[in-house]
């Protein structure tokens, strides 16, 4: 199962049939009724495409509403479901089998392209957040998560966790040797993740 199809389920969403066959410059599979390539003007994410003469039937539902743009959402088999990146991220608790997650700040970005196929269907899945793909494990990042959190409520500043650069107050209330561990994280792309996301 890819994107498209998941989305077609989750939103129990009408595929409409088009005219051209030819190979899909969004998924790349062949098609028999596809549609014509016809992006506005306003479209620069070229680079995501692959080559293909149409869009299919089913990739063709990922242009026909700004809602996977412009929402932070996720999508399962039986509920497609919107809102703030940081509401969502809870799912990972306790996700539901077969799922795709694209969050988003801006809104502006059309980086769900990127998960054509990251349908998860275990515990080592793939996100996008924007223009960038995240895979790990759900219990790593939990973990993470967790930590973070807890680290706020003791008045470490996200920046201080993102940048491994501590102020002197944090230094005392946290020790030396938790320091350096976190220090040692800052270039990890996932506990960068969960910073943004606590």
């Amino acid at each position: 199962m890819n994107l498209p199809e998941l989305l077609i389920l989750s939103r129990d969403l009408h595929v409409e049939l088009g005219e051209i066959s030819g190979t899909c410059c969004v998924c790349g599979n062949k098609t028999e009724t596809g549609h014509r390539i016809n992006f506005s003007g306003n479209f620069t994410n070229w680079d995501i495409l692959q080559f293909g003469d149409c869009i299919c039937e089913k990739c063709n539902i990922l242009f026909q509403d700004q809602i996977y743009r412009r929402s932070s959402w996720i999508a399962t088999v039986d509920e497609f479901k919107t809102g703030k990146a940081r509401e969502l991220i809870t799912f990972l608790e306790n996700p539901a089998y077969p799922f795709a997650m694209y969050l988003t700040w801006s809104g502006k970005k059309q980086g769900y392209l990127y998960l054509i196929d990251a349908v998860n269907e275990s515990e080592y899945v793939t996100i996008g957040f924007d223009y960038d793909i995240y895979s790990f494990s759900i219990p790593d990042f939990i973990d993470y998560y967790n930590e973070v959190k807890s680290l706020l409520v003791q008045n470490v500043i996200k920046t201080e966790l993102l940048t491994g650069n501590f102020r002197f107050k944090t230094f005392e209330k946290l020790g030396r040797k938790k320091i350096e561990e976190l220090e040692q994280r800052k270039k990890v792309r996932l506990w960068q993740l969960a910073i943004k996301l606590a």
